[in-house]
């Protein structure tokens, strides 16, 4: 399973050709991201899982990522 992972820093270049490019199963976002810099996942229809960071504002319903904070997900099968 291929994972594209984001956390703390805004992804170099576009977010859209770092899905694109690296073709993953399943987006992580583990906090601290500006939703400028993510705004983009709310078009990739792939699972998108994430936690929130003590710098991050409530965006993940509004792009379709799951919050996984106290909770677990089996992913695959």
């Amino acid at each position: 399973m291929r994972l594209l992972v984001l956390a703390d820093r805004p992804p170099p270049g576009d977010v859209l050709g770092w899905v694109r490019g690296n073709d993953p199963d399943l987006v992580v976002l583990c906090g601290d991201l500006d939703l400028a810099w993510i705004d983009a996942l709310r078009e990739v229809d792939l699972p998108k899982l994430g936690v929130y960071g003590n710098h991050d504002g409530a965006y993940m319903a509004a792009l379709g990522i799951t919050d996984l904070h106290l909770r677990r997900v089996e992913v695959g099968g």
